[in-house]
């Protein structure tokens, strides 16, 4: 969860918080899935071992940071 936060912090120059974890299989892999807290659609998915399968947060682009 951290490595997520951490890099949509990177992405957006905001901290966000996940919210409502729910188990999910898909093929060989597993993992959590998450959402962002305070947006309707957003979609954090972590593998079983930490690693990040996708992040999706509907932000509009004046919102991103320049870089």
């Amino acid at each position: 969860m951290q490595k997520a936060q951490e890099h949509l912090k990177n992405v957006t120059g905001k901290s966000f918080t996940l919210d409502g974890a729910k188990k999910w299989s898909l093929g060989g892999e597993s993992g959590w899935d998450f959402s962002v807290k305070g947006f309707e659609h957003s979609q954090v998915m972590i593998t079983q071992s930490g690693g990040l399968e996708r992040i999706y947060l509907n932000q509009p682009w004046s919102e991103l940071k320049d870089s």
